[in-house]
């Protein structure tokens, strides 16, 4: 079993560096190692439950979830796949055949005898928060990508928030995005709605998502995402009278007045960020090397 284990987080490493990028989808690298230091914690701390994931498209998010599971844990996707008549703002064209492809080429079966993984097929407008804890139980990180207008969005962060473990995560994509901004919205007014019932606040914002848990376990998140590799895009840490949220976003704040070596910079967090981080482990090597530390 513990073999079994160390495959799976072997699996996890080479598909957040390089496997996503055979996965159509949009999930960032940065976004990939949030997750895979997210869940580890997780793993280390005993926070068990199922993972979930709305608007699962062919998999990209998926797989790093479905890679973390344990003995007894299970997975659970939903999405409209085909039925794109329920799609009403085209955020996505999720294919089943293609996830369970995809989930297979990383050793994961899904609709067979004895897998871990449910696949649903159905807006989660239809989808209620026993309905989840009748097939999975409940959740330790829920992913949110599905529609993304306010309604949706609003009933998406229900649904998580109805179903989580203690310590839970939820996951919520295309926040802070101008093409998409009912997200942004949608989440403000659920905030404002129920956060002190609920107790989930933002803890950290990647390149694309945005990061909720319970309040007891926010500054445990954000201590644990203070790796050498997210230091290195780690952008301020923004301070209310709710919530502390570590900001991992990469922005383009100076546009054309940029000098050329923050032009450089920039794109190699943005789009070439192991590359960036090659470079800094062999600069400080070099220091080392240099000073005899």
């Amino acid at each position: 079993m513990r073999q079994a284990h160390e495959r799976a987080m072997d699996l996890s490493t080479r598909y957040k560096k390089s496997g996503k990028r055979g996965v159509d989808g949009w999930f960032t690298r940065i976004d990939a190692e949030i997750f895979s230091t997210l869940l580890a914690f997780q793993d280390s701390h005993d926070i068990a439950g199922s993972c979930c994931e709305i608007g699962v498209h062919h998999g990209k998010s998926f797989i790093p979830l479905c890679l973390s599971l344990k003995k007894n844990e299970l997975a659970m996707c939903i999405d409209l796949f085909e039925d794109q008549a329920k799609n009403i703002d085209f955020s996505g064209h999720g294919d089943r055949q293609i996830l369970v492809n995809n989930l297979s080429n990383w050793g994961l079966e899904a609709g067979r005898g004895g897998s871990n993984i449910r696949i649903v097929t159905k807006s989660s407008e239809h989808i209620t928060a026993q309905h989840i804890l009748d097939v999975v139980g409940r959740v330790r990180f829920f992913s949110i990508d599905g529609g993304h207008w306010e309604a949706i969005v609003k009933n998406d962060l229900n649904l998580a928030a109805g179903v989580l473990v203690p310590g839970g995560i939820i996951a919520l994509d295309d926040i802070f995005r101008a093409e998409w901004p009912e997200v942004t919205l949608a989440f403000g007014a659920w905030f404002d709605r129920t956060e002190s019932a609920s107790g989930i606040v933002p803890f950290a914002c990647g390149s694309n998502k945005l990061y909720l848990c319970p309040r007891d376990y926010a500054s445990r998140y954000r201590e644990c995402l203070r790796t050498d590799f997210l230091t290195t895009f780690y952008a301020k840490t923004y301070k209310s009278k709710h919530f502390e949220l570590d900001s991992y976003k990469t922005e383009t704040r100076d546009w054309d007045e940029a000098d050329f070596q923050q032009v450089c910079r920039t794109i190699l967090k943005t789009f070439f960020p192991d590359f960036l981080i090659m470079l800094k482990t062999r600069k400080l090597a070099v220091k080392r090397l240099l000073h005899g530390r």
